[in-house]
């Protein structure tokens, strides 16, 4: 989390630490405002997980009443997504699984790797 608080008092140089840093940043940051940051978290609090595990695999279904961007869950080691039409907007990072989007219900399957 970046906070930057600039004064106008002086715009030349403190302009352009900002337009560089956002310049830098704009491919691995989120930017919004403080009421989004919170309308998120609002909405990441009421997300419902119910976790199924069999054989090979683990079943994750998550419940969303409002719709939510960007949530990641971690996963267990040894454990990857695979590549289906149901997990379109899912993307595995490591052991962490990040979802582009969520509104309703979603469920990922996890297959443990040999």
């Amino acid at each position: 989390i970046f906070v930057i608080l600039m004064h106008p008092d002086i715009q030349g140089h403190k302009l352009l630490f900002l337009k560089n840093f956002l310049a830098a940043m704009k491919d691995r940051a989120w930017f919004g405002s403080l009421s989004d940051y919170g309308s998120w978290w609002s909405a990441r609090k009421n997300v419902g997980v119910d976790i199924r595990r069999g054989e090979n695999s683990i079943s994750v279904d998550l419940t969303s009443p409002q719709l939510i961007e960007g949530v990641t869950l971690e996963i267990p080691a040894g454990y990857s997504l695979p590549a289906s039409p149901a997990h379109a907007g899912m993307k595995q990072f490591e052991n962490r699984v990040s979802i582009e989007r969520l509104h309703g219900k979603a469920t990922i399957l996890l297959n443990k790797s040999e």
